[in-house]
């Protein structure tokens, strides 16, 4: 009898300690999928579960429309140079697909009063055929009245205009020229 009580003492006291075990690894498990103190990265998603989104984490003003990450960089380049700086984020210069995203595009760059300013349209490698600096061809366009016109020769860089009565249409520019950049980064499904 006495040993029946004993075991029986010793089996309540092994059901607990593994219990507490399967608690506390459930539980760290748990944490680990939910942690809220996950670092934010830049990339379109609320990493740290704070339901905002990138906060501090990209190194420009940035939005998620549809189911890309843009981000609207305000300092000077040359095409070349904010389409390698686009890249080096793990972006590329941005690419538009229709009157919707260039016009929510336009006015973010409105909003921020920024100048006229690059997207990745351009026709470097054959003159006269605009492609996407992430190869992808043109399905829609917004040339402003006269352009694309190569302004005589080397205009082969796309902007998108900030002035005049031709806002928000596209211009091709010397890729020599210094303006503001759009980024873009396509967010993965998850």
């Amino acid at each position: 009898e006495l040993d029946q009580e004993l075991d029986q003492e010793l089996d309540q006291e092994l059901d607990q300690e593994l219990d507490q075990e399967l608690d506390q690894e459930l539980d760290q498990e748990l944490d680990q999928e939910l942690d809220m103190s996950a670092p934010e990265e830049c990339n379109g998603r609320d990493d740290d579960l704070d339901q905002v989104v990138d906060e501090g984490a990209c190194p420009c003003p940035s939005i998620v429309y549809q189911s890309s990450l843009y981000l609207f960089c305000d300092d000077l380049k040359t095409w070349r140079e904010a389409r390698d700086s686009c890249r080096g984020m793990g972006f590329d210069l941005c690419s538009i697909h229709s009157n919707p995203e260039n016009q929510v595009l336009y006015n973010q760059l409105s909003l921020r009063e920024l100048s006229d300013t690059w997207i990745g349209l351009n026709d470097r490698d054959q003159e006269e055929v605009f492609m996407w600096s992430n190869n992808e061809e043109l399905s829609y366009t917004r040339w402003g009245n006269g352009e694309p016109n190569n302004g005589g020769s080397g205009e082969n860089c796309g902007i998108i205009l900030m002035r005049g009565n031709r806002r928000s249409f596209w211009d091709d520019r010397s890729c020599l020229s210094e303006y503001s950049y759009i980024c873009e980064y396509e967010i993965p499904a998850p």
